[in-house]
């Protein structure tokens, strides 16, 4: 007897057409979500590509900027002769000609913002430099230039710098700006990279949804055909005389997995009863088990042991004598057959079989007559050892079959068969769990696997 049938049972059967309903509403209500999460996705991945479309052209100008910026920054970045514009001091002299004047002289002593690193030189005709110093790299030069008497005279001097030291300002500003947008530019990659890995997973999931659909159809076709499309055992009808939808949805090959879980009220404390029920019985069992066990110990153990030593000597003392042992040494040299001695050995030792035969029958005799005394001592309920061990691996089954139908209601992602019995709840039966039917179901199959 099923300890969790007891009181429980309705003892009603599931007709076809209801079963198929039940598990129909719920794979039409499956399929409608599916098509919804669908949909969900694939808005979801249109505005992902949005994103990526606007991110590559802000991208795309950042790029165009850093290659401005850059080039400007490859030209300014050179020790190439620039000339030098901010300078203080006088860097051009020019005498007209008179007819009484002393020949005139033409001092420079200029100051550069930047290093001097050249200088060009230009006078007139008949003009030389009486001294010319500066220091390459330095700020400042000192010449002197003197013309001829009575004659117009011109003296001037262009210094220059390396460019890379005229502009460094602007250089600074540049290579802080081309870091940035490196960054601004690495930035948006990484976010067009993120956006392109959620595309990706978001079209993984919404492929697998669309498989499930597949399934979630063909299931649907199985249930409009009315046809069980595998030969599993046991049979479909053998769950409908049950009431178990969910192992009548087993039978028949349904193959959807239902994702939004239905946990009805009492649900919890109804699984919680069958779980203690089965341990009470479980421990009550165990408790009975070893009393059976301890009684045929203690009762039997020293006389068994007796007993089996008992027949193991005369065993080996039958052996012996079969071989000629016992009185008559095997190495004795009397081998004679028709010795008188021999003759009277061999009449011996066959006294000595036909009484030890006759002391070991009467011994096997009696210690089968106890232990059937001792297994009908032990059974509480007059159940024999081989009833005792069919109860117990029927309550393994049982206890089975309770933790298998928790472990499946509680799964991420339930079996149609098991989201079909929790949502129905059984109507015109709140008396009795769905649980209770989900049980049913799990512990037939493990009946059935049982006595195959």
């Amino acid at each position: 007897m099923d300890v969790l049938s007891e009181g429980k049972s309705p003892g009603r059967t599931l007709s076809h057409a209801i079963a198929c309903s039940a598990l129909k509403e719920t794979l039409e209500k499956h399929r409608t979500s599916l098509n919804l999460k669908v949909d969900r996705i694939r808005a979801q991945e249109d505005k992902e590509a949005k994103s990526v479309i606007k991110l590559n052209f802000h991208k795309l100008k950042l790029e165009a900027d850093q290659r401005v910026k850059e080039t400007r920054l490859q030209y300014l970045d050179q020790e190439v002769a620039e000339k030098l514009d901010e300078i203080e001091g006088k860097t051009s002299f020019h005498h007209e000609k008179k007819l009484l004047s002393r020949a005139p002289t033409f001092n420079f002593s200029l100051s550069a913002k930047f290093p001097i690193r050249s200088h060009t030189r230009n006078q007139s005709d008949g003009v030389q430099w009486l001294k010319f110093q500066y220091v390459v790299g330095s700020y400042e030069l000192n010449a002197t230039a003197k013309g001829a008497m009575f004659k117009a005279a011109s003296a001037g001097i262009i210094l220059y710098g390396w460019r890379k030291e005229v502009h460094h300002i602007e250089i600074t500003e540049l290579r802080g700006s081309v870091t940035k947008l490196k960054t601004d530019i690495k930035e948006v990659r990484d976010e067009m990279g993120k956006i392109n890995d959620k595309t990706c997973n978001l079209n993984i999931e919404r492929r697998a949804l669309l498989q499930e659909l597949v399934v979630c159809s063909t299931d649907l076709g199985v249930i409009g055909a009315g046809k069980s499309r595998t030969s599993e055992r046991p049979t479909s009808n053998e769950y409908l005389r049950i009431g178990s939808i969910s192992g009548f949805a087993s039978s028949i090959g349904l193959r959807t997995k239902v994702d939004e879980r239905v946990l009805p009220y009492g649900l919890l404390r109804t699984m919680d009863e069958y779980k203690n029920e089965i341990s009470s019985a479980k421990i009550a069992m165990d408790k009975y088990w070893g009393q059976y066990q301890w009684v045929i110990a203690q009762t039997t153990g020293a006389e068994l042991r007796k007993i089996d030593g008992r027949i193991r000597n005369a065993i080996s003392r039958l052996s012996n004598l079969n071989k000629g042992g016992g009185p008559m040494d095997q190495n004795s040299q009397a081998n004679n057959v028709d010795d008188p001695e021999v003759v009277s050995l061999r009449s011996e030792s066959r006294q000595d079989i036909l009484a030890l035969s006759n002391e070991v029958a009467p011994e096997a005799r009696e210690l089968g007559s106890k232990l059937d005394k001792i297994t009908t001592m032990a059974s509480q309920d007059g159940y024999g050892l081989i009833e005792w061990k069919s109860k117990r691996a029927m309550l393994e089954r049982q206890s089975a079959a309770v933790e298998i139908s928790c472990r499946s209601v509680f799964a991420k992602r339930q079996d149609v068969g098991i989201a079909a019995t929790l949502e129905t709840s059984w109507r015109g039966a709140e008396d009795i769990s769905p649980f209770f039917y989900i049980y049913k179901g799990e512990k037939l199959l493990l009946d059935a696997s049982a006595y195959n």
